[in-house]
């Protein structure tokens, strides 16, 4: 299985990330330096590296404000890392349309066993394992339908 993460360059402005370390504050009082949002691919169908690179710089990024790692982690410093997945089972509609896109864009069909499942990973300066913990439960993650990981950065 590869992997596709797309984040937001340093310099560039991540609404995403600053509108959900804002509502942290507002709605649970906890104070954060930083917070990253990266969106993860986990492609299953076999593709070469010239089709990934495809894929991800046409396909899942935006390549003037964001930027993308193929088969490796994003290098993002921070104190703890979430990463939020559907549970097997749930329908991905992100996975869903990607892979569509990924057929019309390669202009060819793969099995239908095979699919890309999506997640997301907050990268968390600040915090304790408990405030973490929390504002994954409370706000992040629909524990119905998605699981959660928490991770000191870097483990």
């Amino acid at each position: 299985m590869n992997k596709i993460e797309v984040f937001f360059r340093e310099e560039k402005n991540d609404s995403e990330s600053n509108s959900v370390k804002n509502d942290i504050l507002a709605d649970l009082g906890i104070k954060l330096n930083a917070l990253k949002i990266v969106q993860c691919y986990y492609i299953e169908p076999e593709l070469t590296e010239q089709e990934l690179e495809k894929i991800a710089s046409n396909l899942f990024c935006d390549l003037i404000v964001q930027e993308y790692k193929i088969n490796s982690d994003a290098e993002i410093k921070a104190d703890w890392l979430a990463e939020i997945k559907l549970l097997p089972g749930t329908t991905d509609n992100t996975g869903n349309a990607s892979m569509i896109g990924v057929k019309d864009l390669l202009k060819r069909n793969f099995p239908e066993n095979e699919s890309i499942k999506t997640s997301k990973k907050y990268f968390f300066s600040g915090g304790t394992e408990n405030e973490i913990n929390k504002v994954c439960r409370e706000m992040l993650a629909n524990e119905i339908i998605e699981s959660f990981e928490i991770k000191k950065s870097g483990e």
